[in-house]
This record gives structure tokens, C-alpha cells and sequence, in this order.
């Protein structure tokens, strides 16, 4: 990543910088946290609480279309999924799916990952890097295997542990470095905490998904572990959740 030098130095002892768009993230390749927010969400207490920087990747920032992989592992603790979307931007966003697979746990991972939460701090942070690098390992499989290449970032979700906003904090298993480690790509990470350290409650987390890519879209529903609603109400998204999904359907199928 390239900085402005006049951005470089207002940077000097700034632990974030605040993008114009996007989600919170810790970029693993360049080892340091890096905090995104869309520009109508939270604006106010953004400009309180936060440097704006803008920073420029010149390679990334002509480009229209962007190889993503994407990892999600949700509360059905159903298994790990994994898409390569290209995104691409031409007056609004598409998106094209090239590849997508569900890995299922093993019993192994399906106990670490459902009783993680009664683990000591040690414990816990031992099992964010083991299980990040499972993640990386699956991601370098995936793309062997599928023959993709030239994809430009990771975007994982990891796994939720702990989420308790009204608390101030959120925590999803799976270390993005160890993820980059295993996979030498950029890794994009940690999507909930910006949102709850600003009040917000870090989920659901699909809504700005749904307005970029589902622009037309009266309602979209996300049959996700819990499934969601998110919908345009005069101008502003609009999401809640509404009942449980896949954590019944799996436990049904056991």
C-alpha cells in the first residue's frame, strides 16, 4: 500500500485509518488494522472518534473488477463456505460467481468451534491462529483445486464466539495473519467490531450487501443461520433479524 506522504505523516501515531467506504477489517498483509466505514453509516460519530485518511493502492484503484474469495462460517455450524465472486463496478455493482464450496467440520473442529466460548483467553487465542490457519489451508486447496488464480484479497468472516454489543464487543475465531501466512493474499477480516464500537450492532452483517448488489430489490431475506430482513426505508437500509433457520435445519439433519 502506497500513502501520500502528507497522509503518512498525519498517520504517526494513529492506530486507524478511516476509508471512505467499506467495512472494519484487519488487513494481515500490511499488519496494521485498518477501519472502514460506508459514508451514511455512523457518519457523526465517525468524525468523532476518528481520523479520515484516504489511502491509495494505485494498482487496486483504476480497476473496475476485483477477484474476491469469500469465507463464511456461520452459527448452523453446518460447515465452512467458501465462493470466488469477481466484483466489478460499472456505474453499480454485479457480481459473477466463479466457484463455491461447503467444506463440513470435522468432529474435531465442529467441538472447538461450539464450545470455544468456555475456553480460557489462552486457550481461545490459541485456537484463533490454529483455526486461521485451517482457514488459509482451505483457501490454498480451494484455489489449487479449482484452478483459479489472480484473486485479489480474502474476505473471511470467521467464525463468532462472543457477540454482545450492548457490552462493546464482538469476537470471530480465525486470525486473518494466520490466514494470510498460509496463503500469501491480502486478508480483509474482523467485519463487526468497527459497527458495535460505534453503537451500531454488528449485525446483521449482509445489508450493504444486499444494497450494492440487490439494488431492485423490494425485501431481501438471508436464510443464514438466523435468517434477516433488510429493505430501503426513505433512503437508509433497514435490517433486523427475524427467526432462526439453518441452526434448526441442522440440527434436524443430525
Amino acid at each position: 500500500m502506497q500513502i501520500d506522504n502528507k497522509v503518512a505523516s498525519l498517520a504517526k501515531g494513529s492506530k486507524y485509518f478511516l476509508l471512505r467506504q467499506g467495512s472494519s477489517f484487519e488487513n494481515a498483509y500490511f499488519g496494521q488494522r485498518v477501519a472502514g466505514v460506508d459514508s451514511e453509516v455512523h457518519d457523526d460519530e465517525a468524525r468523532k472518534s476518528l481520523i479520515l485518511l484516504e489511502t491509495r493502492r494505485p494498482s487496486m484503484k483504476k480497476r473496475k473488477t476485483y477477484r474476491v474469495l469469500g469465507l463464511m462460517s456461520g452459527t448452523s455450524l453446518d460447515g465452512l463456505d467458501m465462493a470466488c465472486v469477481d466484483l466489478t463496478f460499472e456505474r453499480f455493482w454485479k457480481f459473477r460467481l466463479i466457484q463455491a464450496q461447503t467444506f463440513r467440520y470435522s468432529k474435531h473442529w465442529n467441538k472447538i468451534l461450539s464450545t470455544a466460548h468456555e475456553l480460557s483467553g489462552a486457550e481461545l487465542m490459541h485456537h484463533h491462529g490454529q483455526y486461521g490457519s485451517y482457514l488459509g489451508k482451505m483457501c490454498a486447496t480451494f484455489l489449487s483445486k479449482q484452478h483459479i488464480k489472480n484473486v485479489d484479497f480474502i474476505a473471511s468472516h470467521g467464525h463468532t464466539i462472543f457477540h454482545q454489543p450492548k457490552h462493546g464487543f464482538t469476537f470471530q475465531l480465525g486470525d486473518g495473519a494466520a490466514i494470510h501466512a498460509a496463503t500469501g493474499l491480502p486478508v480483509v477480516c474482523d467485519f463487526r467490531s468497527l459497527d458495535v464500537q460505534l453503537g451500531g450492532e454488528g449485525a446483521p452483517l449482509v445489508p450493504v450487501g444486499d444494497r450494492y448488489l440487490f439494488p431492485d430489490a423490494d425485501v431481501c431475506l438471508n436464510l443464514g443461520g438466523i435468517a434477516n430482513l433488510s429493505m430501503e426505508v426513505k433512503g437508509k437500509r433497514r435490517a433486523f433479524d427475524v427467526c432462526f433457520c439453518n441452526m434448526e435445519i441442522g440440527r434436524a439433519h443430525v
